[in-house]
């Protein structure tokens, strides 16, 4: 979200246990490596969540009638276009958050394009790639972004081979891979969920959703 026009993406993880959902309950049996809920203030679960920026966290979420399945004061967060993010330290070697070839992935959140998303590849989600001091461009696990074109706005699923980390390149060339729907997220103001599936090191597993129905889509570089 790199130009000086203004737009926000809000990210939804689901609400709290102590303001239970239909909508809580049907994440909760998945038990999920990390999520996150916006219902009084940044929050995680597992991991600690340092604010970077100026992103804000009373923004109203998906919420009944429209979204009966959510609480009905359901949070979400607003992160307007620049460096505002939040960030989740590296836990370390052989964390939870590490996933390596034949492991399987899914990514998921609710968003709210408000705007022109023009330019660029917004994160919704991602791992490394931070540009940290001591650390290479390259450094990238994986990512769940949005891909805006004057087509609309498509979803799209960036991960890089392991040894880009420490590559002397600043050029992911062909160990970068990036999958990208042809079909976009509504631009309607409204609530939607968006989904990427994968398993590392099979091509074909690689599944995209958008309110909950297949999307088509293509490997458009690497792959």
């Amino acid at each position: 979200m790199r130009s000086s026009l203004l737009c926000g993406l809000l990210i939804l993880a689901v609400s709290p246990a102590i303001h239970a959902s239909p909508y809580d309950d049907l994440i909760s049996t998945d038990a999920p490596i990390a999520r996150w809920s916006f219902e009084n203030g940044e929050q995680g679960t597992a991991f600690e969540t340092v604010p970077r920026g100026k992103p804000t966290f009373d923004e109203a979420g998906p919420r009944p009638s429209e979204y009966p399945d959510f609480a009905p004061q359901n949070k979400a967060a607003r992160f307007a276009r620049g460096a505002n993010y939040l960030a989740v330290p590296d836990p370390g070697e052989d964390s939870p958050l590490d996933f390596g070839l034949g492991d399987s992935l899914t990514l998921e959140a609710w968003v709210r394009i408000d705007g022109n998303l023009s330019g660029g590849y917004p994160y919704i989600v991602g791992k490394g790639r931070t540009h940290q001091a001591g650390t290479r461009p390259t450094n990238q696990n994986y990512a769940l972004r949005l891909a805006p074109s004057s087509g609309g706005t498509a979803i799209s699923f960036f991960f890089a081979d392991a040894d880009c980390a420490t590559k002397k390149s600043n050029d992911f060339g062909d160990d970068g891979h990036r999958w990208t729907s042809t079909s976009f997220v509504p631009d309607d103001g409204g609530w939607h969920h968006v989904a990427v599936t994968y398993t590392f090191g099979q091509k074909d597993s690689l599944k995209g959703y958008i309110d909950g129905e297949p999307v088509p889509g293509k490997w458009d570089m690497g792959g």
